[in-house]
C-alpha cells in the first residue's frame, strides 16, 4: 500500500509540472503570436483634486409671512386657498366691518357739527371786531368831549352838572371798550374750542378709515398661500393667524455646516445645489453665512439663493456642493479608464510593453482626470487609447506624455 501511494504522488507531480510548463510554453507562444498594436500611453503622475463636500439643506422662501387682522370681527368672505397663485394688493380676506363704518359715519357728523360751529363763531368774531371798533370810536369822542368840557369848566364857562356828564358819556364809552374786547376775546377762546374739535374730528375719521382698512387683508407682495388657518364665520382678532403666504419665486437653501468648515464658504461664492425631488442642479450664489454657531450642534448656518426654478418649494429637500483646498493624489486621464461590466481597470504596460488589464478603484473626477484610489500607482505606465487593445497584446508606443 505504501509503495501503491509514493507511486501514485510521484505520477501526480510529474503531471503538475508537465501542465506547468505547458502553459507558460503556451502564453509565450500566445505573446509572440499576438500582433503589437499602435496606442498612446501616459506615465503616471501625481496629480492634485480639491476637496468636495456635500452638505444637506431645506429650501425655504426668502419672503414668508403670516398674515393677520388688527380689527376684531367674524369673517365675512375669504378669496384664496391653500396652493393659490395671488398678486400683490390681492385682498385675501374680508372682516365684518359694520361697526367700524358706524364709527366712521359718527366721526364724520361730529366733524360736521364742529364745522358748522366754527362758521357761526367766525360770523361772532367778525360782528365783535366790528362792535369794538365802534366802542373805540364812540371811546374817542367822548374822550375829546370830556377834555374841552374839562378847559370850559376850568372858565367857569359849563356848569357841574354839564361837566359830570360828559364825564359820565367819556367813563361809559370806555367801559362799553372793555365789554367788546372782553366779548371778542371769549368768542376767539371759543373759537379755539372749535378748532380743536374739528381737528380731533378729522383724526378720529382718519383713524377709523384705517381701521376700517384693517378689514380687507391684502397680499403684502406676489405669492402662493401655503397654508389657511380660518374659515368663514369664525372670529378674527388681533394675534390670530389668517393665512401664511411666501414668495414663489424667490427661494434659498438654508444648510448648517461644521465648524471647521467656516473657510470654505465666502458671500458671493458661486455652489452648485441639486434639488432632489425634482432631479436637477442649479447654481446658487451664498448670500450669507451666519457669524455665529449653535452652541450645541457646534455648526453654522449658511444660506444659499437659488434661481427661479419651477417646481421649487419650501421644505424641499437639497444638496450644496462645495469645494475645499486642494490635496496630492494619483490622477489619470478620464479617456485611459476601461469598463468591463460594472468593473473599471486600464491596460498598464509591462517592461517588455505588453499590456495588462487592472482593476482600479476610482474617486473625484476633476475637469478630464480621475482620481485613482487604488489599481495604479506614480511612475506606471498606461494606455491613453484602450479601445484596441486587449489583455496580453504588445504595445506599439506611438507617443508617450506626461499625465
Amino acid at each position: 500500500m505504501q509503495g501503491n501511494s509514493r507511486f501514485i504522488l510521484a505520477f501526480a507531480g510529474a503531471v503538475l509540472l508537465s501542465a506547468c510548463g505547458g502553459s507558460g510554453s503556451e502564453t509565450q507562444v500566445a505573446r509572440e503570436r499576438a500582433t503589437p498594436v499602435n496606442a498612446p500611453v501616459s506615465e503616471v503622475a501625481e496629480g492634485r483634486v480639491a476637496e468636495i463636500l456635500d452638505v444637506t439643506g431645506t429650501v425655504q422662501s426668502v419672503s414668508v409671512t403670516t398674515l393677520g387682522s388688527k380689527a376684531m370681527g367674524h369673517v365675512r368672505a375669504i378669496h384664496a386657498d391653500a396652493g393659490d397663485s395671488v398678486r400683490k394688493g390681492q385682498v385675501l380676506v374680508e372682516i365684518d366691518d359694520r361697526d367700524i363704518r358706524a364709527q366712521v359715519t359718527q366721526a364724520e357728523a361730529g366733524l360736521a357739527e364742529a364745522r358748522a360751529a366754527h362758521e357761526e363763531v367766525t360770523r361772532a368774531i367778525r360782528a365783535g371786531e366790528s362792535g369794538l371798533t365802534a366802542a373805540r370810536a364812540n371811546q374817542a369822542l367822548a374822550e375829546s368831549t370830556f377834555q374841552r368840557f374839562e378847559q370850559l369848566l376850568e372858565r367857569r364857562s359849563v356848569s357841574q352838572q354839564e361837566f359830570d356828564e360828559v364825564k359820565a358819556r367819556q367813563e361809559g364809552a370806555q367801559a362799553e371798550v372793555l365789554r367788546a374786547e372782553a366779548m371778542l376775546s371769549s368768542t376767539e377762546a371759543r373759537k379755539s374750542q372749535v378748532e380743536a374739535k374739528i381737528a380731533q374730528a378729522e383724526a378720529q375719521i382718519e383713524s377709523s378709515r384705517i381701521y376700517l382698512g384693517y378689514t380687507r387683508i391684502e397680499a403684502p407682495f406676489a405669492g402662493v398661500v401655503t397654508r389657511k388657518m380660518v374659515e368663514v364665520g369664525q372670529l378674527a382678532a388681533p394675534g390670530v393667524p389668517l393665512l401664511t403666504i411666501e414668495n414663489s419665486r424667490k427661494y434659498r437653501l438654508e444648510a448648517d455646516l461644521d465648524e471647521s468648515l467656516t473657510g470654505w464658504v465666502f458671500s458671493g461664492q458661486k455652489v452648485p445645489v441639486s434639488i432632489d425631488a425634482l432631479g436637477t442642479e442649479v447654481e446658487g450664489t451664498v448670500v450669507e453665512v451666519l457669524p455665529t454657531a449653535d452652541p450645541v450642534s457646534r455648526k453654522f448656518t449658511v444660506r444659499i439663493n437659488l434661481p427661479e426654478e419651477q417646481g421649487i418649494r419650501t421644505g424641499m429637500f437639497g444638496r450644496a456642493r462645495l469645494s475645499g483646498p486642494e490635496r496630492s493624489c494619483v490622477t489619470i486621464p478620464e479617456s485611459s479608464i476601461f469598463s468591463r461590466g460594472q468593473l473599471l481597470g486600464v491596460f498598464v504596460l509591462d517592461s517588455e510593453n505588453i499590456a495588462q488589464f487592472r482593476l482600479v478603484k476610482t474617486g473625484r473626477e476633476q475637469d478630464v482626470q480621475v482620481e485613482i484610489l487604488s489599481g495604479v500607482q506614480v511612475g506606471d505606465l498606461i494606455v491613453l487609447d484602450p479601445s484596441g487593445v486587449r489583455d496580453g497584446v504588445p504595445v506599439n508606443r506611438t507617443a508617450q506624455v506626461q499625465s
